[in-house]
């Protein structure tokens, strides 16, 4: 084990609210009381928001991001401005790979988050919720040439 975990628990697991994406605030406030609802709630908020930007009312998760966020930043529905198509394909994936790791296991099997490693872990995986959050919002539609 490492030397620092004695620090970790010295402090319970809280949401930064000076860092959460507005859109996740109203969710943010209610982690303590239910974080696997909030993070099903945030998941599904997050596939709706990217329909909406791309009119593909029909899919979701892996394939709705795929589509909006393809590897490939000319073929992409949504990007980001100044940087690579390394970077992009990056971005693209932590969308992709966030919900076949996280997103996927939580919608189809019961979670208990009565422990305190268990809330901890659910805070981490809503930090990278919120940061997938505040990728799409940097986001901007592809214009077609």
């Amino acid at each position: 084990s490492d030397n620092t975990d004695w620090l970790n628990d010295l402090f319970p697991p809280t949401v930064p609210l000076g860092i959460i994406d507005s859109r996740l605030t109203d969710l943010a406030l209610k982690f303590q009381e239910n974080p696997d609802m909030v993070l099903l709630s945030g998941y599904r908020r997050l596939e709706d928001i990217v329909r909406r930007r791309t009119n593909l009312s029909q899919e979701s998760s892996l394939k709705l991001f795929s589509k909006a966020f393809n590897g490939n930043q000319n073929k992409s529905l949504l990007k980001w401005q100044d940087i690579d198509a390394v970077e992009h394909a990056g971005r693209s994936q932590l969308f992709a790979g966030s919900y076949l790791a996280f997103r996927n296991r939580r919608a189809h099997k019961e979670h208990n988050h009565a422990t305190r490693n268990s809330l901890k872990d659910a805070l981490q995986e809503f930090l990278l919720l919120n940061q997938l959050y505040i990728l799409e919002k940097q986001s901007i539609e592809q214009v077609s040439e």
